[in-house]
């Protein structure tokens, strides 16, 4: 007699083996690739606008051409994920991005550039929501958050080597030379992922491709002895688009979208502008794109910090908290008085909290959508996400052009990180009230 297995239920009892390291590995070496190549256009900035005789408020369609694209993968690749699988997809965007990459190299004027940027932003769109989906649905339940998180922090991990890169290399090659080494790392990580990462246990099953999902299963974990039927504990969805309003969850992909927007907007603001704001302080190239980069070097300590404090806690009140101390570090790098040191321990802070809360809602985002819709509804936030991102890039032209002073320009942009912690604070709520009537014992 054969019996029935869910996948998911098989997948969280496996214990955790090298496969699953591996996976982790691949895809936060992936996303980590990503981070790099989306910062580095903020580190190379200044080398740009001094190729090209430029003031600082012309380079902010050299910042937007990027993320329009990153806006655009992600809308969609997400449901061509959720219809054809998430590996193939991603790899493919991958390879899209590295060659964009190379190409912008090469480019002979400043509108090339722009145009290979928003390229790339294309590759990257389509393959960091994928990369997230795929390593949350292959890690058993107990564990997720913590090796989520672990992964999703490659790309502030990618996005801090960036400074580093650019700090060390720019001098001696130029920004051709940084986008040669953008180029060059997600082609070999691209080509482990294709050779190496097996395809998503709950695509494979809600697509009924039984044969494929047994081998992967096989890496897992043994298979059972007697026959077994694996199945699916959910449906294709026919609309996926429609169905993130559907079952309760019109709410919540709102406020999701709200703190996505919010976020997003903050981050790219600080980290395409910082090294510009610092440059015209007087700070070297170097420095400032050092500085910047402790940005993301926070938000990688707190981004696996958050992903400890997130398991078997309420994770969007902890996110929330977390966001609410980012905005107070961006108010006070405003306040900083020009100081060198004082606005590098301000941005290292702000980044523990803010980049590193945005890996956090990236994982929560994955975690409350159901596996077929799950690639659809990481992508959308993301999306929503570079819509922020593009508008904190223009506003950060806006800003810079009004020549307001740090304390303003920082109040602003501290204000709308605690619209992010505002949204997550009304989820986190929704959610401890649906855990608590989850949890209630009916009287007998």
């Amino acid at each position: 007699m054969t019996s029935r297995t869910v996948v998911r239920e098989f997948m969280d009892k496996a214990p955790i083996s090298r496969m699953h390291i591996l996976f982790v590995a691949i895809c936060g070496s992936l996303i980590a690739v990503d981070g790099f190549d989306t910062a580095v256009v903020g580190f190379v900035a200044p080398s740009i606008r001094q190729e090209w005789a430029m003031p600082p408020s012309a380079l902010a369609p050299l910042f937007s051409a990027g993320l329009f694209g990153l806006l655009l993968g992600a809308l969609i690749m997400g449901p061509v994920a959720d219809r054809f699988g998430r590996k193939v997809v991603m790899v493919a965007c991958t390879f899209m991005f590295s060659a964009a990459s190379f190409a912008a190299a090469t480019s002979p004027d400043f509108h090339t550039l722009v145009l290979m940027r928003f390229l790339t932003g294309l590759g990257i769109g389509g393959a960091f929501p994928n990369a997230i989906t795929l390593a949350s649905e292959f890690l058993p339940t107990r564990r997720r958050s913590v090796f989520v998180m672990i992964a999703a922090s490659g790309f502030t991990i990618g996005s801090a080597v960036a400074g580093f890169v650019t700090a060390g290399l720019v001098a001696a090659a130029g920004w051709r030379g940084v986008m040669v080494v953008s180029g060059v790392a997600p082609l070999i990580v691209g080509l482990a992922a294709m050779a190496f990462l097996p395809e998503s246990p709950q695509y494979l099953s809600i697509r009924g491709k039984d044969a494929r999902l047994r081998k992967v299963l096989a890496k897992i974990a043994p298979l059972p002895a007697e026959p077994t039927e694996f199945v699916a504990d959910e449906k294709p969805a026919k609309a996926p688009m429609i169905d993130l309003f559907k079952d309760g969850r019109a709410p919540v992909t709102l406020l999701v979208w709200l703190a996505f927007f919010c976020s997003q907007l903050v981050i790219y603001l600080l980290t395409n502008w910082l090294p510009t704001l610092l440059s015209d302080a007087g700070a070297t190239a170097r420095n400032a794109a050092l500085v910047t980069s402790g940005f993301m070097f926070g938000g990688t300590i707190g981004g696996i910090w958050l992903g400890f404090r997130m398991d078997g806690r309420n994770g969007f009140a902890v996110v929330s908290v977390a966001y609410l101390i980012g905005a107070g570090a961006i108010v006070c790098l405003g306040l900083g008085g020009g100081s060198l040191w004082i606005m590098a321990l301000a941005v290292f802070v702000s980044g523990t909290f803010v980049s590193g809360s945005q890996t956090g809602i990236n994982i929560l985002t994955a975690q409350f959508y159901p596996g077929a819709i799950r690639a659809t509804g990481v992508a959308w936030a993301t999306s929503l996400g570079r819509l922020g991102a593009i508008s904190g890039s223009l506003l950060g032209g806006v800003l810079v052009g009004l020549q307001m002073g740090y304390p303003p320009l920082f109040g602003i942009v501290g204000a709308i990180c605690v619209i992010s912690a505002v949204s997550l604070g009304f989820l986190a709520r929704r959610v401890g009230r649906a855990n608590a009537a989850a949890q209630a014992v009916p009287a007998e």
